[in-house]
């Protein structure tokens, strides 16, 4: 995976981005209820600041039984205006 290419000392594939911080990689995360009669509450959960836990396990095995994968994430706070005022929060709902 990792080696020289031609006749310089340049390491392939490049290494970019070593020592960013984790919440750099943070994206938006939203959630819609899909029961729409009657509607459920809340409709859906937003949080602009998400991202993978650290050292969560993503991996299961390719067998016949039934496949779960649990999905651990982390909800950065942010601020948001609710009503008049601006408060911080880890997500909102609708």
């Amino acid at each position: 995976m990792f080696g020289q290419s031609g006749a310089n000392t340049t390491i392939t594939p490049q290494l970019t981005a070593i020592g960013d911080k984790w919440t750099t990689y943070c994206k938006a995360l939203l959630l819609t209820a899909i029961l729409g009669n009657p509607p459920t509450m809340p409709q859906t959960l937003t949080a602009t600041n998400a991202g993978f836990a650290p050292n969560s396990q993503s991996a299961f095995n390719l067998t016949s039984k039934m496949r779960e994968l649990p999905v651990e994430m982390v909800l950065i706070p942010y601020q948001a205006v609710v009503g008049s005022s601006t408060i911080i929060v880890p997500f909102t709902t609708t």
